[in-house]
């Protein structure tokens, strides 16, 4: 029963090793470039991670599993203010969009008003209020 035990053992473990790549064992130096970056930005874009895969010599997908596992192996404490950031910071970056957009449609509208108030005093015909083009009118 023992042998088969050893048998089954051996068998999981190498069925298990399977798939995944060797494993990355970083040195002091990159993790010092790992967690400076990972304090000012917990969640990076893609082109950061890929500027720190090419600094620590590694592919990106070891650097997204980094920060992941660094973000799950915070205290829940820690966890919730990032988040919390986070989300305030994608909240900030949608109202900013979302000004700009009405400040282009404004100024679009705007423009659009006064080439119109334009074309009707240079046509002579100032009794139409409706905006538009005034030769489809």
């Amino acid at each position: 029963m023992d042998s088969n035990r050893s048998l089954t053992k051996k068998l999981v473990g190498s069925e298990s090793k399977q798939g995944k790549g060797n494993r990355c064992l970083f040195d002091s130096e990159q993790l010092t470039i790992l967690n400076t970056s990972f304090s000012e930005d917990p969640y990076p874009d893609f082109a950061t991670r890929r500027e720190l895969a090419n600094l620590v010599r590694c592919s990106i997908d070891v650097i997204s599993n980094w920060f992941q596992n660094k973000r799950a192996r915070l205290p829940a404490k820690e966890r919730r203010k990032i988040l919390e950031a986070r989300k305030s910071k994608n909240n900030a970056l949608q109202n900013s969009s979302l000004q700009a957009t009405t400040r282009e449609t404004f100024y679009c509208v705007s423009e659009q008003s006064i080439s119109y108030t334009q074309g009707t005093v240079l046509d002579g015909n100032p009794s139409v209020d409706t905006p538009g083009d005034p030769s489809q009118q």
